[in-house]
Protein backbone atom coordinates (compact mmCIF):
# COMPACT_ATOMS: atom_id res chain seq x y z
CA UNK A 1 0.00 0.00 0.00
CA UNK A 2 1.57 3.33 -0.84
CA UNK A 3 2.13 5.90 1.62
CA UNK A 4 -1.03 8.46 1.90
CA UNK A 5 0.03 11.80 1.35
CA UNK A 6 -3.25 13.26 2.93
CA UNK A 7 -3.05 14.81 6.25
CA UNK A 8 -5.48 15.92 9.03
CA UNK A 9 -6.38 19.32 7.48
CA UNK A 10 -4.72 21.55 4.86
CA UNK A 11 -1.40 22.31 5.73
CA UNK A 12 -0.21 25.58 3.30
CA UNK A 13 2.93 25.23 0.73
CA UNK A 14 4.53 27.88 2.47
CA UNK A 15 4.67 26.30 6.26
CA UNK A 16 7.82 25.93 6.97
CA UNK A 17 7.02 22.43 9.66
CA UNK A 18 4.30 19.98 8.10
CA UNK A 19 1.66 18.48 10.65
CA UNK A 20 3.19 15.51 12.63
CA UNK A 21 2.86 12.36 10.93
CA UNK A 22 1.27 9.89 13.37
CA UNK A 23 1.49 6.25 13.27
CA UNK A 24 -1.14 4.72 11.75
CA UNK A 25 -1.02 1.12 13.52
CA UNK A 26 -0.23 1.20 17.25
CA UNK A 27 2.13 -2.24 16.52
CA UNK A 28 4.04 -3.00 13.55
CA UNK A 29 4.90 -6.49 12.14
CA UNK A 30 8.11 -7.54 9.89
CA UNK A 31 9.54 -11.20 9.27
CA UNK A 32 13.08 -12.00 7.23
CA UNK A 33 14.31 -15.53 5.40
CA UNK A 34 17.90 -16.72 6.71
CA UNK A 35 20.13 -18.19 4.53
CA UNK A 36 22.91 -20.81 4.10
CA UNK A 37 25.87 -19.06 2.75
CA UNK A 38 26.00 -18.39 -0.88
CA UNK A 39 26.19 -20.32 -4.27
CA UNK A 40 28.81 -18.00 -5.67
CA UNK A 41 30.63 -15.25 -4.37
CA UNK A 42 33.54 -13.17 -6.09
CA UNK A 43 34.01 -10.01 -8.36
CA UNK A 44 31.93 -9.50 -11.40
CA UNK A 45 31.66 -6.17 -13.82
CA UNK A 46 28.66 -3.94 -13.05
CA UNK A 47 28.43 -2.09 -16.59
CA UNK A 48 31.22 0.46 -15.56
CA UNK A 49 34.50 -1.85 -16.33
CA UNK A 50 35.13 -2.23 -12.62
CA UNK A 51 35.01 -5.61 -10.37
CA UNK A 52 32.50 -4.88 -8.32
CA UNK A 53 32.24 -7.49 -5.48
CA UNK A 54 28.77 -9.59 -5.19
CA UNK A 55 27.19 -12.66 -4.13
CA UNK A 56 24.37 -14.83 -4.96
CA UNK A 57 22.52 -15.44 -1.55
CA UNK A 58 21.12 -19.36 -0.72
CA UNK A 59 17.86 -18.56 0.77
CA UNK A 60 16.19 -21.25 3.78
CA UNK A 61 12.95 -20.14 3.95
CA UNK A 62 12.54 -22.59 6.60
CA UNK A 63 14.59 -19.71 9.21
CA UNK A 64 11.71 -17.09 9.89
CA UNK A 65 13.25 -13.94 12.22
CA UNK A 66 9.88 -11.89 13.27
CA UNK A 67 10.19 -8.07 14.76
CA UNK A 68 7.48 -6.36 16.49
CA UNK A 69 8.01 -1.97 16.14
CA UNK A 70 5.51 -0.21 18.89
CA UNK A 71 5.98 3.78 18.42
CA UNK A 72 6.20 5.87 21.12
CA UNK A 73 2.94 7.71 21.70
CA UNK A 74 3.81 11.54 21.34
CA UNK A 75 5.45 13.24 18.05
CA UNK A 76 9.20 14.25 18.62
CA UNK A 77 11.55 17.43 17.98
CA UNK A 78 14.44 15.28 18.64
CA UNK A 79 16.13 12.85 16.06
CA UNK A 80 13.84 9.52 17.12
CA UNK A 81 15.26 6.63 19.12
CA UNK A 82 15.21 2.97 19.02
CA UNK A 83 15.50 0.34 22.21
CA UNK A 84 15.86 -3.13 21.20
CA UNK A 85 15.09 -6.42 22.76
CA UNK A 86 17.23 -8.40 23.43
CA UNK A 87 19.49 -5.48 23.95
CA UNK A 88 22.41 -6.52 21.63
CA UNK A 89 20.65 -6.34 18.41
CA UNK A 90 22.18 -3.39 17.92
CA UNK A 91 22.00 -3.35 14.05
CA UNK A 92 18.30 -3.64 13.95
CA UNK A 93 17.91 -0.70 16.30
CA UNK A 94 20.38 1.68 14.83
CA UNK A 95 18.31 -0.06 11.29
CA UNK A 96 15.00 0.90 12.66
CA UNK A 97 16.36 4.58 13.76
CA UNK A 98 18.12 5.54 10.32
CA UNK A 99 14.36 4.29 8.58
CA UNK A 100 12.68 6.80 11.17
CA UNK A 101 15.00 9.65 10.65
CA UNK A 102 14.98 9.55 6.84
CA UNK A 103 10.77 8.49 6.29
CA UNK A 104 8.93 9.69 9.77
CA UNK A 105 11.34 12.43 11.28
CA UNK A 106 8.11 13.43 13.47
CA UNK A 107 8.19 10.25 15.17
CA UNK A 108 9.58 10.06 19.03
CA UNK A 109 10.93 6.22 18.01
CA UNK A 110 9.34 3.16 19.84
CA UNK A 111 9.91 -0.41 20.91
CA UNK A 112 11.87 -2.97 18.86
CA UNK A 113 11.13 -6.35 19.47
CA UNK A 114 13.43 -9.28 17.53
CA UNK A 115 12.60 -12.59 17.92
CA UNK A 116 15.27 -14.71 15.88
CA UNK A 117 15.14 -18.57 14.53
CA UNK A 118 17.55 -19.67 17.21
CA UNK A 119 20.54 -19.06 14.86
CA UNK A 120 23.91 -18.47 16.49
CA UNK A 121 25.39 -15.45 14.50
CA UNK A 122 28.81 -14.92 12.38
CA UNK A 123 28.60 -18.82 11.44
CA UNK A 124 26.86 -17.73 7.83
CA UNK A 125 23.47 -17.82 8.14
CA UNK A 126 22.19 -13.82 7.77
CA UNK A 127 21.48 -13.62 11.26
CA UNK A 128 22.34 -10.45 11.78
CA UNK A 129 20.57 -9.17 7.79
CA UNK A 130 17.84 -11.38 9.12
CA UNK A 131 17.32 -8.73 12.31
CA UNK A 132 17.89 -5.42 10.12
CA UNK A 133 15.67 -6.91 7.49
CA UNK A 134 12.73 -7.57 9.92
CA UNK A 135 13.16 -4.79 12.02
CA UNK A 136 12.83 -2.17 8.89
CA UNK A 137 9.49 -4.07 7.86
CA UNK A 138 8.48 -4.14 11.30
CA UNK A 139 8.89 -0.17 11.57
CA UNK A 140 7.64 0.32 7.71
CA UNK A 141 4.72 -1.59 8.56
CA UNK A 142 4.03 0.61 12.21
CA UNK A 143 3.78 3.91 9.59
CA UNK A 144 2.07 2.20 6.67
CA UNK A 145 5.45 2.77 4.35
CA UNK A 146 5.81 1.26 1.18
CA UNK A 147 9.03 0.36 0.73
CA UNK A 148 10.58 -0.90 -2.18
CA UNK A 149 13.00 -3.88 -1.68
CA UNK A 150 15.71 -2.11 -3.21
CA UNK A 151 14.89 0.52 -0.35
CA UNK A 152 15.07 -1.63 2.32
CA UNK A 153 18.54 -3.13 0.75
CA UNK A 154 20.11 0.37 0.92
CA UNK A 155 19.32 1.02 3.97
CA UNK A 156 20.45 -2.75 5.73
CA UNK A 157 23.70 -1.75 3.89
CA UNK A 158 23.85 1.39 5.74
CA UNK A 159 23.19 -0.42 8.91
CA UNK A 160 25.66 -3.31 8.89
CA UNK A 161 28.03 -2.32 6.78
CA UNK A 162 27.73 -5.35 4.46
CA UNK A 163 24.32 -7.02 3.74
CA UNK A 164 23.39 -10.19 2.01
CA UNK A 165 20.04 -10.20 -0.02
CA UNK A 166 17.85 -12.00 2.39
CA UNK A 167 15.17 -9.05 1.95
CA UNK A 168 14.44 -10.28 -1.63
CA UNK A 169 13.59 -13.70 -0.41
CA UNK A 170 13.47 -16.62 -2.83
CA UNK A 171 14.75 -14.05 -5.59
CA UNK A 172 17.86 -15.27 -7.03
CA UNK A 173 19.96 -12.16 -7.50
CA UNK A 174 23.59 -11.21 -8.45
CA UNK A 175 23.90 -8.69 -4.90
CA UNK A 176 26.52 -6.33 -4.09
CA UNK A 177 26.64 -6.69 -0.30
CA UNK A 178 28.63 -3.63 0.45
CA UNK A 179 26.79 -1.50 -2.24
CA UNK A 180 22.95 -2.86 -1.33
CA UNK A 181 22.64 -3.09 -5.67
CA UNK A 182 21.43 -5.68 -7.39
CA UNK A 183 24.12 -5.89 -10.39
CA UNK A 184 21.51 -8.56 -12.15
CA UNK A 185 17.96 -9.82 -11.36
CA UNK A 186 17.70 -14.01 -13.04
CA UNK A 187 14.36 -13.59 -12.89
CA UNK A 188 14.23 -17.08 -11.46
CA UNK A 189 14.03 -19.06 -8.08
CA UNK A 190 16.12 -21.58 -7.41
CA UNK A 191 15.17 -25.16 -8.29
CA UNK A 192 14.19 -27.25 -5.16
CA UNK A 193 17.50 -28.61 -3.73
CA UNK A 194 18.41 -31.16 -0.17
CA UNK A 195 21.65 -29.74 1.67
CA UNK A 196 23.51 -31.97 4.24
CA UNK A 197 24.45 -28.73 6.60
CA UNK A 198 27.36 -28.55 9.36
CA UNK A 199 29.26 -26.46 11.00
CA UNK A 200 33.01 -26.99 10.36
CA UNK A 201 34.03 -24.44 13.02
CA UNK A 202 34.02 -26.97 16.29
CA UNK A 203 34.04 -23.98 18.38
CA UNK A 204 31.00 -22.55 16.86
CA UNK A 205 32.99 -18.78 17.76
CA UNK A 206 31.78 -17.69 14.16
CA UNK A 207 33.24 -14.94 12.09
CA UNK A 208 33.23 -11.02 12.22
CA UNK A 209 32.18 -10.59 8.95
CA UNK A 210 33.21 -6.42 9.07
CA UNK A 211 37.05 -7.41 10.42
CA UNK A 212 37.71 -9.29 7.50
CA UNK A 213 39.34 -7.44 4.54
CA UNK A 214 37.70 -6.78 0.90
CA UNK A 215 39.57 -9.59 -0.74
CA UNK A 216 42.05 -8.84 -3.54
CA UNK A 217 41.06 -11.17 -6.02
CA UNK A 218 43.51 -11.71 -9.64
CA UNK A 219 42.51 -11.24 -12.85
CA UNK A 220 42.66 -14.75 -13.44
CA UNK A 221 39.96 -15.47 -10.65
CA UNK A 222 38.04 -12.78 -12.03
CA UNK A 223 37.65 -14.54 -15.45
CA UNK A 224 36.82 -17.39 -13.33
CA UNK A 225 34.25 -15.60 -11.84
CA UNK A 226 32.62 -14.66 -15.03
CA UNK A 227 32.45 -18.15 -16.68
CA UNK A 228 31.01 -18.91 -12.98
CA UNK A 229 28.20 -16.66 -14.11
CA UNK A 230 27.06 -17.97 -17.35
CA UNK A 231 27.24 -21.74 -16.13
CA UNK A 232 24.94 -20.14 -12.66
CA UNK A 233 22.57 -18.49 -15.64
CA UNK A 234 22.32 -21.73 -17.50
CA UNK A 235 21.80 -23.68 -14.39
CA UNK A 236 18.35 -21.43 -13.44
CA UNK A 237 17.55 -21.62 -16.66
CA UNK A 238 17.56 -25.47 -17.07
CA UNK A 239 16.84 -25.75 -13.33
CA UNK A 240 19.58 -28.12 -13.26
CA UNK A 241 20.74 -29.20 -9.59
CA UNK A 242 24.21 -30.72 -10.50
CA UNK A 243 25.53 -27.38 -12.59
CA UNK A 244 24.56 -25.13 -9.57
CA UNK A 245 26.74 -27.60 -7.11
CA UNK A 246 29.27 -27.30 -9.48
CA UNK A 247 29.33 -23.51 -9.53
CA UNK A 248 29.06 -23.44 -5.26
CA UNK A 249 31.93 -26.04 -5.23
CA UNK A 250 34.25 -23.90 -7.68
CA UNK A 251 33.38 -20.85 -6.00
CA UNK A 252 33.89 -22.44 -2.36
CA UNK A 253 37.39 -23.47 -4.09
CA UNK A 254 38.70 -19.84 -5.10
CA UNK A 255 37.87 -18.48 -1.74
CA UNK A 256 39.68 -20.85 0.14
CA UNK A 257 42.67 -18.47 0.24
CA UNK A 258 40.67 -15.97 1.70
CA UNK A 259 38.62 -17.15 4.17
CA UNK A 260 39.17 -20.80 4.43
CA UNK A 261 36.57 -23.60 5.34
CA UNK A 262 37.96 -25.99 7.89
CA UNK A 263 38.24 -29.57 6.19
CA UNK A 264 36.84 -28.91 2.88
CA UNK A 265 38.72 -31.75 1.41
CA UNK A 266 36.92 -34.05 3.65
CA UNK A 267 33.63 -32.04 2.60
CA UNK A 268 34.37 -32.63 -1.03
CA UNK A 269 35.73 -36.68 -0.20
CA UNK A 270 32.35 -37.20 1.81
CA UNK A 271 30.23 -35.74 -1.08
CA UNK A 272 32.14 -38.33 -3.51
CA UNK A 273 31.45 -41.21 -1.67
CA UNK A 274 27.60 -40.52 -0.75
CA UNK A 275 26.11 -38.77 -4.45
CA UNK A 276 26.44 -35.48 -3.09
CA UNK A 277 26.88 -33.52 -6.20
CA UNK A 278 28.59 -30.31 -4.91
CA UNK A 279 29.61 -28.55 -1.53
CA UNK A 280 28.60 -25.11 -0.67
CA UNK A 281 30.16 -22.85 1.73
CA UNK A 282 29.52 -20.00 3.51
CA UNK A 283 32.14 -17.70 2.25
CA UNK A 284 32.27 -15.22 5.18
CA UNK A 285 30.71 -17.72 8.03
CA UNK A 286 31.72 -21.40 8.97
CA UNK A 287 28.77 -23.18 7.68
CA UNK A 288 28.87 -25.53 4.26
CA UNK A 289 26.81 -27.99 3.28
CA UNK A 290 26.52 -30.94 0.71
CA UNK A 291 24.08 -30.51 -1.83
CA UNK A 292 21.93 -33.10 -3.65
CA UNK A 293 19.28 -33.23 -5.99
CA UNK A 294 15.69 -34.64 -4.37
CA UNK A 295 14.76 -35.95 -8.27
CA UNK A 296 17.59 -38.32 -7.79
CA UNK A 297 16.67 -42.04 -6.90
CA UNK A 298 17.35 -43.12 -3.65
CA UNK A 299 18.08 -39.69 -2.35
CA UNK A 300 17.03 -40.46 1.37
CA UNK A 301 19.36 -43.41 1.70
CA UNK A 302 22.16 -41.09 0.08
CA UNK A 303 21.61 -38.11 2.28
CA UNK A 304 21.03 -40.11 5.80
CA UNK A 305 24.46 -41.84 4.88
CA UNK A 306 25.86 -38.75 3.90
CA UNK A 307 24.94 -37.34 7.33
CA UNK A 308 26.39 -40.21 9.12
CA UNK A 309 29.34 -39.81 7.66
CA UNK A 310 29.77 -35.91 8.91
CA UNK A 311 29.16 -36.68 12.30
CA UNK A 312 32.20 -39.71 12.10
CA UNK A 313 34.28 -37.24 10.66
CA UNK A 314 34.03 -34.30 13.16
CA UNK A 315 31.44 -32.42 11.56
CA UNK A 316 28.37 -32.97 13.68
CA UNK A 317 25.91 -32.79 14.03
CA UNK A 318 24.44 -32.79 10.74
CA UNK A 319 21.80 -31.37 9.38
CA UNK A 320 18.81 -32.26 6.36
CA UNK A 321 17.89 -28.62 5.44
CA UNK A 322 15.98 -27.89 1.81
CA UNK A 323 15.81 -25.37 -0.35
CA UNK A 324 12.47 -24.56 -1.37
CA UNK A 325 10.44 -22.06 -3.65
CA UNK A 326 7.64 -21.36 -1.41
CA UNK A 327 7.15 -17.89 -0.89
CA UNK A 328 7.31 -16.50 3.07
CA UNK A 329 4.24 -14.67 4.29
CA UNK A 330 5.83 -10.92 5.93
Amino acid sequence: MAVSTQRRSPTPPSEAHPEPLWPIRSLGRGSAIGHHGELLQGAFDDGSGQPHPALVTLPLPTLVTTAEFRPFPHPSTEPPTVTVSPQWKTKARAAAELLLREHVPQSAGGELVIHDAGTPPGVGLGTSTCDVTAALRATADCYRLDLPVERLATLAVRAEGASDSVMLENRAVLFGQRSGRVLEDFDRALPEMILVGCDTDPTHTGVDTLSLRPPDYTAEEIGRFRVLLGVLRHALDTGSVPLLARVAEASALINQRRLPTRGLDVLREVAARTGGLGVQVSHSGTVASIIFDPATPGVAEHVERCARLLDERGFGPARVLRVTTEEVAR
